[in-house]
């Protein structure tokens, strides 16, 4: 018999993330997981072995090293691994990575996700985007889509590698996931294979995650390792899964950090990256808070917060004064090119 929906868990070097998402699915009782995870270290692997019992009740779990040789590490190969598991078995593939939460689930979710295939013709190759809109990072999310008129939803050409995957019939028959996220993307395009956002989207990223580099994991999440769930849903939210979406959405105004209190609004990814607070400065503007506003526990809003934050206040003061550097040369820069050009003359 075929079930409904397999949810493809990958994680690398954070076992208390990868613990989370699994069991944010099973939880919720959203369908069956195939989790894998791409150990770093011996203690990352033993970390995860006594800890395994809290998700004894996922389908299927792969434990292999995790290839730092690949431009996605293990990730892709994981992602293969599952679908393969998941072609004949089941109708719908959804790939979440360990950094995410599921927020939460109902069945209508695949309901409204089989009826826009079959009004767009089964298109052999066609994925949802199911994350939640994050304003911190898109401070205008639904300016990227376009509004199909055919399916009264917001579309596109591309792929991504969170995503749910139709796999019933010979949909996505030939698909794999390969290269690099944008790559896969730009082949997609080039293909015109459609991605729907999806109008019940159920992923949560986690603000400001802990990541893995050269074998390391970078930003401690030691605060939020005995939190469980990392995420919650906020107070007086319920999503309306009996109207036809949930669109205009954002994670800001839904989710908040249990237990830990993080910058508002959030982050989704890499703090390594140089980009990462002239985006923050811009979408708090955007959005009307303070640059310095933190989300806390309890999910209200402060303009600034003086107990375990994320990122941490060394993080912020190094990144702000890097900003402040690079800003301060591009002024020195252009002043330079100047004089040098009034010389000239």
């Amino acid at each position: 018999m075929v079930s409904r929906i397999l949810h493809v868990v990958v994680g690398s070097g954070n076992v208390p993330y990868f613990i989370n998402a699994i069991r944010s699915i099973l939880d919720l009782d959203a369908g069956d997981v195939f989790a894998a995870y791409n150990f770093i270290s011996e203690d990352d692997r033993s970390e995860l072995k006594r800890r395994k019992h809290e998700i004894a009740s996922a389908k299927h779990l792969e434990v292999f090293e995790n290839d730092t040789t690949l431009r996605t590490g293990s990730l892709y190969l994981a992602n293969n691994a599952g679908l393969s598991f998941g072609r004949g078995n089941y109708d719908f593939v959804s790939f979440v990575q360990a950094d995410m939460q599921l927020m939460w689930w109902n069945e209508k979710i695949l309901d409204r996700s089989r009826d826009i295939v079959d009004s767009l013709g089964s298109p052999a190759r066609i994925s949802f985007y199911t994350q939640l809109p994050i304003l911190g990072k898109h401070s205008r999310p639904y300016e990227r889509w376009d509004r199909n008129d055919r399916i009264e939803e917001f579309s596109s050409f591309g792929h991504v590698d969170v995503c749910l995957l139709p796999i019933y019939d010979s949909l996505n028959s030939e698909f794999r996931f390969e290269g690099s996220e944008e790559s896969l993307s730009n082949e997609s395009v080039r293909n015109r294979d459609i991605i729907i956002l999806h109008p019940f989207p159920f992923i949560a990223p986690i603000p400001f995650p802990a990541t893995v580099r050269d074998r390391r994991v970078h930003q401690s999440s030691e605060d939020r390792r005995n939190s469980y769930p990392i995420l919650k849903v906020e107070e007086g939210y319920s999503p309306n899964f009996m109207s036809t979406g949930l669109h205009p959405i954002s994670m800001e105004q839904t989710i908040r950090p249990n237990g830990w209190a993080c910058l508002f609004p959030y982050w989704p990814s890499d703090l390594e990256s140089r980009n990462w607070l002239p985006r923050h400065m811009e979408s708090a503007k955007i959005v009307r808070v303070p640059v310095f506003s933190v989300k806390d526990a309890t999910g209200q809003l402060r303009r600034w917060f003086m107990g375990a934050l994320f990122p941490s206040r060394a993080v912020i003061l190094a990144s702000t004064l890097i900003f402040v550097a690079r800003e301060l040369r591009l002024v020195v820069w252009r002043k330079v090119r100047l004089v040098r050009r009034i010389l000239r003359t």
